[in-house]
């Protein structure tokens, strides 16, 4: 079992197509799932009490309200240095971190992996032992990615019959091939993971990549790269619900988006390819299907 930790904001549909993706490709049933959510209104409140009774034995936590941040921080020094030149990073718009770090310690696997609700796999999950075993092995200098494979453009590995090899730090073509620590797909031992978070401050997704990818990058952590020959997760960029990282995206609203969830509407994306050569690939059409009906939302 992998300890999957699935983040989810304002955005029950497109987590719908992430939870659905799930119950179709594991099969041997290798995740055992916890969703940390939070939303803004009481439409998108609705929007997951309505999942929540399609996937009623998930771990489902509900973020609470916001607090100020005081300067009392684990003593790490990029955390002073975060708190003093960013003015987001002195208050918290939930326990998000408190929820992240209390779910990793009741955790009854020694894996854990993380996932966003703009993502989804596109063929069978497979957990391969030896690999699992390198991860347990060397914690701190091994992970395990879902979202790479040979299929996935620009990197410089090592192929065996059943598995791809790298190091993060090598010249790579796309920098996709040396992320320091990721969100979306990459497996690490729980402990290893658990004693580096409680050292960095986060309040929500973003800064929990962003600033651990900062801790990893300067204690030279994680170097060994892992993953099955073709990757199995693929990412998707509908739209924007926070403000710290201006990532791409087709701009669809997400209240769009939860009104045609309420309604009976499910999501529906079409890529170029059957397996992406990036694991954000290139959209071709995203529609809203209800039975025989069906909203164009976007078409390249």
């Amino acid at each position: 079992m992998v300890n999957t930790i699935i983040f989810s904001f304002d955005r029950a549909m497109q987590l719908e197509l992430l939870l659905d993706s799930i119950a179709r490709y594991d099969e041997n049933k290798i995740l055992e799932i916890s969703i940390i959510y939070n939303t803004s209104t009481t439409e998108f409140v609705r929007g997951y009490e309505k999942l929540i009774t399609k996937y009623p034995t998930l771990n489902w936590i509900k973020e609470t309200k916001s607090r100020i941040l005081l300067p009392f921080l684990p003593l790490y020094w990029h955390n002073y240095y975060w708190w003093l030149r960013y003015k987001h990073n002195r208050w918290t718009n939930s326990n998000f971190r408190t929820i992240v770090l209390e779910v990793l310690s009741n955790s009854r696997s020694e894996f854990v992996m993380f996932l966003t609700d703009d993502s989804l796999f596109f063929q069978n999950i497979i957990l391969n032992l030896e690999a699992i075993q390198k991860v347990k092995d060397d914690p701190l200098n091994t992970c395990y990615s879902f979202r790479h494979g040979c299929n996935i453009f620009g990197g410089n590995i090592n192929r065996t019959d059943v598995l791809i090899k790298w190091k993060r730090d090598d010249d790579h073509l796309h920098p996709e091939w040396s992320y320091p620590f990721s969100v979306d797909g990459h497996i690490y031992e729980v402990e290893t993971l658990k004693r580096i978070l409680y050292k960095v401050i986060f309040k929500n997704p973003n800064t929990l990549e962003g600033n651990v990818a900062c801790y990893v990058n300067e204690k030279k952590l994680f170097n060994n790269q892992i993953a099955n020959i073709q990757s199995c997760l693929l990412g998707f960029e509908l739209n924007r619900v926070q403000s710290i990282s201006a990532n791409n995206n087709l701009n669809i609203s997400n209240i769009s988006l939860n009104k045609l969830f309420l309604s009976g509407y499910q999501l529906q994306l079409k890529y170029l390819l059957e397996k992406p050569h990036f694991f954000r690939p290139e959209i071709q059409s995203v529609a809203a299907i209800k039975n025989n009906d069906s909203i164009l939302l976007y078409e390249k």
